[in-house]
């Protein structure tokens, strides 16, 4: 997680030659949890930007089908559904099947962090995103983390950063987490206790994003720790 694979989407979705080529877009960004009735009534809302008519059966799957197939029928759409999870090719296939009236030509992009999940969807082609390469990592991750300090005024700063920056695998949203966690104490102890703190053993896999949210929460002060528990109360 981290990597971008949202932001590039957001980059094509509103991309000029993008919108003039197709007749109709939608994003919807999935919950953990596929609900194939709720992602299909988002799908509608995004279509209409949320002027459909509301049916007494609505709440029906037929009836959603339905409307999305008189939506997409003989347009050429693209569909963004982000930040999946679903790994049942069942869902995926119950979820896409008014899709197919869509015109020829019409794209689905689906965005994860799984290989498995791409599968499931039956996707024709995957693009595999990877981490930024070390030198241009280091730039973005040292303008976070510095700030309007001058690395070449805290040499033994520059080494612990980069070995700091080196654990989070080319992720630009850990450069940035982590860094601006960084850039409030501009001091070699602060930045050495992240480096050796015992949440970089909670890694469950590469370019995994938990730690350096881990260590972002808890730097925070206790007042906005309790909102984060607060917020966590409340459903996805």
């Amino acid at each position: 997680g981290g990597i971008g694979n949202t932001t590039l989407a957001q980059v094509v979705y509103n991309d000029q030659r993008v919108q003039d080529h197709f007749h109709l877009r939608m994003w919807v960004c999935l919950p953990e949890s596929m609900d194939v009735a709720r992602a299909t009534k988002e799908i509608i809302e995004s279509a209409t930007k949320g002027a459909a008519a509301q049916p007494a059966g609505l709440a029906n799957l037929d009836s959603l089908h339905g409307i999305v197939r008189d939506l997409v029928k003989s347009k050429r759409f693209l569909l963004v559904l982000d930040n999946a999870w679903c790994e049942d090719t069942q869902e995926w296939q119950t979820l896409f099947a008014p899709l197919k009236y869509g015109h020829p030509g019409s794209v689905i992009l689906v965005t994860s962090r799984s290989c498995k999940v791409a599968d499931a969807a039956g996707a024709a082609e995957m693009v595999c995103l990877n981490g930024l390469p070390d030198e241009a990592y280091w730039e973005l991750f040292k303008q976070y983390a510095f700030g309007d300090e001058e690395p070449a005024d805290h040499p033994e700063l520059v080494i612990i950063g980069k070995k700091i920056a080196h654990k989070f695998k080319g992720s630009p949203l850990a450069a940035k987490t982590v860094g601006v966690m960084l850039s409030s104490d501009i001091s070699a102890k602060h930045w050495s206790t992240v480096m050796t703190s015992g949440l970089w053993e909670l890694d469950q896999g590469a370019g995994d994003i938990l730690p350096a949210l881990r260590l972002s929460y808890q730097y925070l002060p206790a007042h906005l720790k309790r909102c984060f528990t607060y917020c966590a109360l409340f459903p996805e």
